[in-house]
């Protein structure tokens, strides 16, 4: 009962959301973290979408391209609203467009370094998720570079 008196007194508007939550980092710190988060959202979207629709016969590529979509859209809404709310542009289905180009790129170089390291090193193929680990960081920080320098970049326009 009284997590529900403290989450009562949480500020409404997300920006002080954000700050209540990662207080002590500075600004560049605090938005990779949001946005690392709200990739971690999307994740669980897009396996919990993936999950249901193949459960139900669905196709498993059909699957997984709507769970991809679905999960896009999450997290470029998310990252709209908590991570660049200040820089996002007036364009919304732009923007919406150079985030799904730079989230399928950021995928193509998660699988390419995964691919990579597992070529590099075969015996990492019976533990994939060293591989698996590289590719996901490598995805995230290019993801994280190209959305604040591309993709909600009102002057990218």
């Amino acid at each position: 009962m009284e997590f529900g008196r403290e989450f009562a007194r949480m500020p409404n508007d997300h920006k002080s959301i954000v700050k209540c939550f990662a207080p002590s980092l500075s600004p560049g710190v605090r938005r990779f973290t949001i946005f690392a988060l709200v990739g971690a959202f999307g994740f669980a979207v897009d396996a919990g979408v993936l999950s249901i629709l193949a459960w139900n016969g669905v196709n498993i590529y059909l699957a997984r391209f709507f769970s991809f979509g679905i999960a896009s859209a999450a997290t470029w809404f998310l990252n709209r609203k908590l991570t660049f709310q200040t820089a996002h542009s007036n364009q919304p289905t732009k923007e919406y467009g150079r985030y799904v180009a730079v989230q399928a790129i950021g995928g193509a170089l998660n699988m390419g370094v995964f691919t990579g390291v597992v070529m590099q090193w075969p015996l990492l193929s019976s533990q994939p998720i060293v591989p698996l680990a590289f590719g996901a960081i490598a995805g995230l920080l290019f993801n994280f570079i190209a959305s604040r320098n591309y993709v909600f970049d009102s002057k990218a326009l």
